[in-house]
């Protein structure tokens, strides 16, 4: 099972395949832009924590505003915490 939005919409997995996964949503329903997707049961294993993008722009930003500490939401346990700290680079060390 797949859930978008939050759980607003659910989609049944019908098909994998090597770049793509092909879902039958269970009810309709309006998929906005940006939201969240969650499969039930598993690990994001193949798929980084923060993509390439993402820590290019929290590098930038923390370069140039100040900063205590940084909190990190989908940490899910201590190997995304060894990631995040590895792709942010020894500047974060301390304050995450």
């Amino acid at each position: 099972m797949v859930f978008f939005d939050d759980g607003k919409l659910r989609a049944e997995v019908i098909d994998v395949e090597e770049d793509a996964i092909k879902v039958r949503f269970k009810e309709g329903g309006h998929l906005a832009n940006n939201v969240q997707i969650r499969l039930q049961g598993s690990r994001y294993e193949m798929i980084p924590l923060l993509q390439n993008t993402d820590s290019t722009i929290l590098k930038d930003i923390f370069s140039k505003f100040p900063y205590e500490y940084v909190s990190v939401p989908c940490i899910q346990n201590g190997k995304d915490l060894q990631e995040f700290k590895l792709t942010m680079g020894a500047e974060m060390e301390g304050k995450i």
